[in-house]
């Protein structure tokens, strides 16, 4: 029955998918040819304003791209298990918490999907198809000449990791947050939608507190970093400790986080359901 429930969720919304994907697909092949022809023809105004338009459409696209997987995912959230439809879904021979699993699968496969389309247009666009499997190449390169220290190189490296963890869980963090926020303007008789924004920021300033409270771990740490010199290694060797542990607080405080909003949510539809 999962299965079903994800193909359900998939298919309600694959035509706006689709759409922004082609529309990258078709800017970044036009902002590819020209980029040529900026350098067939030179001094050309309309070419050349013409390559700025595509590259400023281009971007808003990728951003545009990212937004949508939120703000699909809570739209159909809210019709399918908050609204009306929630009539029809919570009566089926499923338990709640394979309705919340299709909604969280079925955005991770948006996201690749997202995540797959935008780094072949951006290959596109800017004439570089493997990109990405050139990145180690080009750390290596400023290495070599010394652009970068080894130090700097490491910091680098264990930011592109953290960045790449934080976005692979971004989606489940987001979307528990924002599901967690509708189960608790459930709970309200009238208002519903008002009280589930209220609840969203309520609880978004309830986990600032917290990791405020948290990072006075680090406080020590803050203070040898102020007090180093910033030209030096060892600088930018506390940096990268510091970056590290921070990250691994961050990433385990969100994670803790969207477990328990996603239970708490599971929760409350199943005991607690209050449909308009």
């Amino acid at each position: 029955m999962l299965k079903k429930l994800i193909k359900y969720d998939l298919m309600a919304d694959y035509k706006k998918y689709a759409a922004v994907y082609v529309a990258m697909l078709a800017v970044s092949v036009l902002l590819l040819f020209f980029d040529k022809m900026t350098s067939w023809i030179k001094n050309n105004a309309f070419i050349n304003i013409m390559a700025t338009v595509f590259l400023f459409v281009f971007f808003a696209l990728t951003v545009i791209a990212g937004v949508m997987l939120i703000v699909f995912s809570t739209i159909r959230f809210y019709k399918n298990i908050v609204r009306d439809e929630g009539y029809l879904m919570h009566t089926l021979p499923v338990p709640t918490w394979q309705l919340l699993a299709s909604k969280f699968i079925s955005i991770y496969i948006w996201f690749a999907a997202t995540v797959i389309v935008a780094g072949i247009c951006s290959g596109i666009a800017f004439g570089e198809p493997l990109w990405l499997f050139k990145l180690h190449d080009a750390f290596g390169e400023m290495s070599d000449s010394g652009d970068l220290s080894a130090e700097d190189i490491k910091l680098t490296f264990v930011m592109l990791k953290y960045f790449a963890v934080f976005m692979i869980i971004s989606p489940f963090v987001a979307m528990s947050h924002i599901y967690f926020s509708f189960a608790l303007g459930n709970l309200f008789n009238k208002s519903k939608l008002g009280m589930s924004v209220v609840m969203y920021f309520a609880v978004m300033f309830a986990e600032q507190i917290i990791s405020s409270v948290f990072s006075l771990f680090f406080y020590s740490d803050i203070m040898a970093i102020a007090s180093a010199d910033p030209n030096s290694d060892a600088f930018i060797a506390q940096m990268t400790e510091f970056f590290r542990k921070t990250m691994n607080l961050s990433l385990i405080m969100a994670v803790i986080f969207a477990i328990g909003f996603t239970i708490a949510a599971e929760r409350i539809f199943a005991k607690k359901l209050n449909l308009e």
